[in-house]
């Protein structure tokens, strides 16, 4: 199990804005995930739930996750949201500050948004996703495989491999894949509960594996990689892949991670599940008999050293 220590996190992201607790926003700020550029604006605040809405998205925050204030409150106004927006070149640029502080003011009101409100904004966003969807890019093979990386010829010796349960699956695949990916035990953060919420229900989510960039201090708080297991041959219906995508996708928007993976030991797939305007997106699929083949290409995708640059670059 990750340790977990007292957060030290920088004052300023690397992109100049300032990184707060979601708790210290104030009603009327405009904040985005460390991870996104996505806009969000604080619609209400009270002493156990933060309302963060924009015009694809509103929830209600319960517990403390660190966000990119992009404007205080008393600096939102048209000429500085304009600015704004040139300053984040993936941010839904066709929502209107106008449209944001609608948003806010009838979900504070009324504890939705009307279909009626998000038609007028929405389909101008979705036509949006089709030109400027967010592309994650990596250098193909820039992170090259341990000498040794198969050594113990695991990949090999899984191909024929019978796992009876969900726990095996975890303990016989998943723990060994991780390892072959970089990461150690002090990185690893088994079933982590985390507090979300269904509207106005509270509820909790149990995550199989949070992953951490442990040593790195700068970052050793900010989930990296989530991992959720299912039991073999779970995931050959396209129905239980995209109930695991929404899955994850879901642990995405409480803990600000970007980056998941779900297998059932025989499907293999990396998703981009922070949220935007175009939900998850899959990075990368292969099968249990391709995966020595083509484990260079998930190395550079989730290994744990490529993904604690990639975050070392948001903070």
């Amino acid at each position: 199990m990750a340790k977990k220590t007292a957060k030290k996190n920088s004052k300023v992201t690397k992109d100049g804005f300032e990184r707060i607790s979601i708790w210290q926003a104030n009603v009327g700020d405009l904040v985005c995930y460390i991870t996104s550029e996505k806009i969000y604006i604080i619609a209400d605040k009270t002493e156990d739930m933060v309302s963060m809405v924009s015009a694809t998205q509103q929830f209600n925050a319960k517990y403390s996750f660190d966000v990119k204030r992009v404007l205080r409150v008393e600096d939102v106004n048209e000429e500085n949201y304009s600015t704004l927006l040139n300053r984040l070149p993936y941010s839904e640029k066709n929502i209107t500050l106008s449209n944001l502080l609608q948003i806010a003011d009838e979900y504070t009101r009324t504890g939705v948004v009307s279909k009626a409100t998000l038609d007028k904004i929405q389909p101008a966003t979705n036509k949006l996703l089709e030109s400027q969807q967010e592309v994650i890019e990596f250098t193909p093979f820039e992170y090259k495989l341990p000498e040794n990386w198969n050594a113990d010829e695991w990949f090999d010796k899984i191909q024929a491999k019978v796992f009876r349960t969900e726990k095996e699956v975890e303990t016989k695949f998943i723990l060994p894949l991780l390892t072959q990916l970089g990461y150690n035990e002090d990185d690893r953060y088994d079933a982590m509960l985390i507090e979300g919420a269904e509207g106005s229900r509270k509820v909790s989510l149990e995550i199989d594996f949070a992953m951490f960039a442990n040593e790195t201090e700068e970052i050793k708080e900010q989930t990296i990689l989530i991992v959720e297991a299912k039991k073999e041959h779970r995931l050959t219906k396209q129905v239980e892949i995209e109930k695991a995508q929404r899955q994850a996708r879901s642990y995405a928007i409480w803990t600000g991670c970007k980056f998941g993976l779900i297998t059932d030991s025989r499907t293999i797939q990396v998703l981009d599940i922070m949220p935007n305007i175009g939900s998850y997106k899959v990075l990368f699929e292969c099968q249990r008999s391709e995966l020595k083949n083509r484990f260079e290409e998930l190395y550079n995708l989730v290994g744990k050293e490529r993904l604690r640059d990639y975050y070392l670059e948001l903070v």
